[in-house]
């Protein structure tokens, strides 16, 4: 076997066992493949997570000293996300090393992997409820529990999440609309006076009534959001967006619509949906996604990573076939950052997981792993260089 084919090889290893169908004999032979050369060995079990600064210094000697020995004549790699097992944590600069490019990797550009200096944390930005008469309510995720009242509607603010219910369903003679606004480094979840449960991403805000009434349940969404609709076959309940809407009976999925991206997309996990633009209706099975792009009113369906798409809900990033643009879009929503570019960048994808929770500069660090990319990072801007 020569040294591309043994890296090909063990990559596949790295990917069964992230997905867990690594046989016992496999993840002895990647585990002795893994401690090739180290320092200290590393017995990779499904509880090998105590230190991730002492698992992200071992695993980024390991490579540096596998490189050192066999260099690939030519990279195109990829890293299989699958269900998170504690075992991700311990392989997160793998899953960086295993980024889809096809231009060398070299020991230059692990020595520019330092810590970023100036290091940032995820934002804490706060959510907050901007009501019928333009109040605003600021949702504070650590209170046990708060009861506020509007009109016949109870809203009810605890965990981390904001509750509907209704005093005198159906009897009211105005439809009252509140807004949920998640701002950068935020997120929240609201339950609607249906039942409807709402997971909203950072960056993103919700238009709905406080109480649902006549033949259908419209919200408005911009910015991303994971829906869990309460069944009433008598009132389908329908998500708008900027140019496109989503009708659905009861059903869970995914729906991506920033402004400052290109595209919508809704990925479907359970029951079923139906995607409508002024020319168009596509009707998704649970694991397909649809795109639609901003300049035109079709709609393309493919089978989709479902886990990868509600990954923001379990707080991690995954970069599945991203461009660096759409990596710094996620990254700026979550730390509070403004993003500028030099020179032309790569045209390259990018592939991994890394928990939400990290400080910026660990995020960074694994990007720049790839050596496709370099970071200068000044107070609140980062500068992005090939």
């Amino acid at each position: 076997m020569n040294n591309l084919d043994r890296e090909e090889y063990y990559r596949s290893l790295a990917g069964k066992w992230l997905d867990g169908t690594i046989t016992e004999e496999e993840k002895k032979e990647f585990s002795q493949w893994y401690n090739l050369n180290q320092d200290d060995e590393v017995v990779i079990e499904s509880d090998f997570a105590q230190s991730d600064d002492e698992l992200s210094g071992r695993i980024l000697n390991t490579i540096n000293k596998r490189l050192g020995i066999e260099k690939p004549e030519s990279n195109n790699y990829w890293v299989k996300w699958g269900a998170v097992a504690a075992v991700l944590i311990a392989l997160v600069s793998i899953a960086f090393y295993f980024v889809n490019y096809n231009s060398s990797f070299t020991n230059d550009h692990l020595a520019n992997s330092q810590v970023i200096q100036n290091d940032i944390s995820p934002a804490v930005g706060k959510a907050f409820v901007e009501l019928a008469d333009g109040s605003k309510i600021i949702l504070e995720s650590d209170v046990k529990q708060q009861i506020l009242l509007q009109g016949s509607s109870q809203l009810v603010v605890g965990d981390n999440e904001l509750t509907y219910s209704s005093q005198n369903s159906g009897q009211q003679n105005v439809t009252s609309y509140n807004t949920l606004h998640t701002p950068i480094g935020a997120q929240f979840q609201v339950v609607l006076s249906d039942g409807t449960k709402v997971w909203m991403n950072a960056s993103s805000s919700l238009r709905y009534p406080t109480v649902f009434s006549g033949t259908e349940r419209i919200v408005e969404l911009t910015g991303e959001a994971y829906f869990e609709v309460a069944k009433n076959k008598k009132m389908p309940f329908r998500v708008k967006t900027k140019d496109a809407s989503i009708n659905v009976l009861g059903t869970h999925f995914n729906v991506m619509a920033y402004s400052d991206e290109s595209y919508l997309n809704t990925t479907l996990l359970e029951g079923s949906v139906e995607l409508a633009t002024t020319s168009q209706k596509i009707v998704l099975k649970p694991g397909q996604k649809a795109v639609k792009y901003n300049d035109t009113a079709n709609i393309n369906v493919s089978s989709a990573d479902v886990n990868s798409s509600i990954a923001w809900k379990n707080g991690l990033f995954v970069f599945s076939g991203d461009d660096i643009e759409s990596v710094m879009r996620k990254i700026s929503r979550w730390y509070d950052v403004d993003i500028i570019y030099k020179g032309k960048m790569t045209d390259k994808d990018f592939s991994g997981t890394i928990s939400r929770n990290n400080n910026i500069s660990e995020v960074l660090k694994m990007l720049k792993l790839t050596g496709l990319v370099n970071f200068q990072v000044k107070d609140k801007t980062i500068t992005v260089t090939r």
